[in-house]
């Protein structure tokens, strides 16, 4: 999200729009360290999942089965191209499986869907009902802090991430109804994004990192986690805008185009990490034809798995 500041204001210069450039925050203020470590917190209300928080022999069962799981897996990283039809047909299948119930009365975003899927496909090696699921949903913070806390009127290229988590099972998200499990991630992630809620997650993030130098995990010792982070939010398809650097030819107006000139066609990030994590689901955004790009680490093994259910569809 921070490199959405960082394009715009490139663009506003391209476009002669100097004017307009919003300046760079004062790379040593770092707003989450500021509400961590403030003696008047504004809020004292515990995060939702804090009585799921690892800790002690729980903490470290959890750990070997993490470091185990990468032993004995190869995670492989792999792009995942889903059509406008594809969604349509999600879509169709959740609203029709949660019609008759009270979660049909709050509509399902695109998020919700498309996380609910990418999640089914990333557990599907398991093969344990009773296997506890935990989704980590990565939160930016632009805009969810109050002003005082962190300005509006400034561009932050730094990382402001604290972390929604949904609690579940095997049995309820893998094979129940798929409408129940997007209306799931919409619900528990709503939870968590009033203000005090908010704060409790950025409070527990800030620390967690400054300690240990990894986040919390919410979830049980035998739990298998999948981090989910969805940028589709800074919207790189519509503000990455090069038109004006764009050198005009002679009948180059002529061609049929999906894409307007200047805007992006795919863009990618491939994370550089000397330890993969065991599942991780990256959502990249939306292209002008309304498909969805995404990327994944998952183990092999579940390529496989996913490989066979997309040949299905």
């Amino acid at each position: 999200m921070g490199r959405k500041e960082l394009v715009e204001n490139w663009c506003r210069v391209l476009v002669g729009k100097k004017e307009d450039v919003k300046p760079l925050a004062d790379p040593t203020f770092d707003p989450m360290a500021k509400i961590a470590q403030s003696e008047k917190q504004r809020y004292n209300e515990t995060f939702l999942w804090e009585h799921k928080r690892l800790r002690g022999w729980g903490k470290l069962r959890f750990t070997f089965n993490l470091l185990w799981y990468l032993l004995t897996n190869r995670i492989r990283q792999r792009n995942l191209f889903i059509p406008a039809a594809t969604l349509r047909s999600l879509r169709q299948r959740a609203e029709a499986e949660i019609s008759q119930s009270p979660e049909a009365a709050t509509r399902l975003s695109d998020s919700d869907i498309l996380t609910a899927w990418l999640v089914r496909l990333a557990c599907s090696h398991i093969t344990s009902p009773a296997k506890p699921i935990a989704v980590s949903t990565a939160l930016d913070l632009r805009g969810r802090l109050h002003e005082e806390d962190m300005a509006t009127d400034v561009a932050y290229v730094s990382n402001l991430v604290a972390y929604n988590w949904t609690s579940t099972t095997a049995l309820e998200f893998l094979h129940g109804p798929f409408g129940k499990a997007a209306a799931l991630i919409r619900d528990s992630v709503r939870s968590q994004l009033a203000d005090a809620q908010v704060y409790a997650s950025t409070k527990l993030t800030y620390k967690a990192v400054a300690e240990s130098g990894s986040t919390n995990q919410f979830t049980e010792p035998n739990g298998f986690v999948v981090s989910v982070s969805n940028v589709s939010k800074a919207r790189f398809h519509e503000v990455i805008d090069f038109s004006p650097a764009i050198v005009r030819t002679e009948g180059g107006d002529a061609e049929e185009r999906m894409t307007p000139r200047g805007r992006i066609v795919w863009q990618c990030n491939t994370p550089r990490m000397r330890i993969h994590p065991p599942c991780l689901v990256y959502i990249q955004g939306k292209d002008h034809a309304g498909n969805y790009l995404a990327q994944m680490l998952v183990a092999e093994k579940t390529w496989r798995v996913i490989e066979e259910t997309i040949s299905k569809m």
